[in-house]
């Protein structure tokens, strides 16, 4: 099938409106703004980390007030930095296959030691006509 170069850009713009979204993501977080955070998520969006190494289990935390504390309060502090997403386009819903590094501390132990950790993360985002793009995890 050839798509018009309308269609063309469309799904360009598309793209780029969701790299800027994880970007968002992101930035808000490393600056611990859980009210902007938190709002890229659904009511009862999700975030959930996996363990790396001997770390403790998993985090999990679920809707949109839990999520905010959660950036606002983090006892670690940190800068996340993204590569490029492998995305798939599919009419109004995009899947977006992230990897990231994330270098951390925990600013109140002055003797810990800088972390730093790898992660890939798939996410689903929908388009919705009342306030743009949504993602659902």
């Amino acid at each position: 099938m050839t798509r018009s170069i309308e269609q063309r850009l469309q799904a360009l713009e598309d793209r780029l409106e969701i790299i800027d979204l994880e970007a968002t993501y992101a930035r808000t977080f490393d600056e611990r703004d859980g009210d902007a955070w938190s709002s890229l998520f659904t009511e009862d969006g999700i975030y959930q980390s996996r363990p790396i190494g001997e770390a403790a289990p998993v985090t999990f935390v679920q809707g949109r007030p839990a999520l905010r504390a959660f950036c606002s309060d983090a006892a670690f502090a940190g800068i996340h930095f993204l590569h490029l997403p492998q995305l798939v386009l599919d009419g109004d819903t995009a899947t977006a296959r992230i990897h990231l590094e994330f270098h951390g501390d925990y600013a109140e132990d002055a003797g810990a030691r800088v972390w730093r950790c790898g992660a890939s993360t798939t996410c689903r985002t929908v388009a919705s006509t009342a306030a743009g793009a949504s993602p659902t995890g």
